[in-house]
Order: C-alpha cells, then sequence, then structure tokens
C-alpha cells in the first residue's frame, strides 16, 4: 500500500472516519478500525483543541509491521508542546496538546519526533490478554464519552 496524505480542518473531521474505513477494509484489517479511530480522532482533537482554526495533515501508511499514523500540523510546529501524561483528568494548557488515556491503551507505539505525534499499530498478531485489555479500554471510552451507565 503506498502511503495516504491528506489535510483536514475541523468542518473536514469526519474525512479521517472514512480513510480509516477503507484502509481497514482494504488491508482486511476491518478488526482493528474501532482501535485506530479512537487512538486517532483523539490526537487530532487534541490538536484542535490547541488551534481550532489548524489544518492538520495525516500520512498513513500500512508496512510490514502495521499502520502507522503521522499527525501534525505544517504550519504550526508543535516543538516540545506535547504532554503524555496517562492521567486520567484532561487538563488542557494554551499550548500543549494533551494525549488522552486511550492514545496510549489502545496505540502500541506513540511517539513525538519534535513536530508531530506518530502511532504505530502491529498487525502481526495480537495475543488474548492483550486483545481482551484492549476490548475493555473500548467499553470503558464508548461509556464514558455517552455518558452511558
Amino acid at each position: 500500500m503506498e502511503k495516504i496524505d491528506i489535510q483536514i480542518s475541523r468542518s473536514s473531521f469526519n474525512r479521517v472516519e472514512d480513510v480509516i474505513a477503507n484502509v481497514c477494509y482494504d488491508n482486511h484489517i476491518d478488526n482493528y478500525q474501532a482501535i485506530v479511530s479512537v487512538s486517532v480522532l483523539s490526537v487530532i482533537n487534541s490538536m484542535f483543541d490547541l488551534n481550532p482554526d489548524a489544518l492538520i495533515r495525516i500520512v498513513c501508511k500500512y508496512t510490514v509491521d502495521g499502520l502507522s499514523f503521522r499527525i501534525f500540523n505544517p504550519s504550526e510546529p508543535l516543538s516540545h508542546n506535547v504532554d503524555f501524561s496517562q492521567s486520567d483528568k484532561m487538563v488542557r494548557s494554551a499550548d500543549s496538546v494533551v494525549l488522552r488515556p486511550e492514545v496510549h491503551a489502545l496505540a502500541d507505539m506513540v511517539s513525538f519526533d519534535g513536530s508531530s505525534v506518530s502511532l504505530l499499530f502491529w498487525m502481526r498478531g495480537i495475543n488474548s490478554r492483550e486483545a481482551e485489555r484492549r476490548r475493555h479500554v473500548l467499553e470503558n471510552f464508548y461509556c464514558l464519552e455517552l455518558n452511558v451507565v
């Protein structure tokens, strides 16, 4: 698969979900769609919280290691302003992108290279304990986001 490179604004946010769905479908990894979507969309939301008018660029590649996403704002580098805090409390500051806990829980690798956040989802197979842990994270995420008891 060649890389997919898109640029979105807050108003075209749903394009990301479409791209993720198509990538997962085309590569026969539909069962990863929710895991990938929650993580990628959470990073993008955090970037829009920092600058609502930003144009966010997403580069997606499917490699032998798995599915990778590089997310950044080409006109406004993040510099050192990424908080990798894994706390449950989301305290936003005016100059930091705060990555929510589900990003760390669902992505196999989260990194910051000085200007972008990169997420890697391994597709080489997953053990049953890791699959069960991720299922619980997703269930808790949707219960909290939808205020379902």
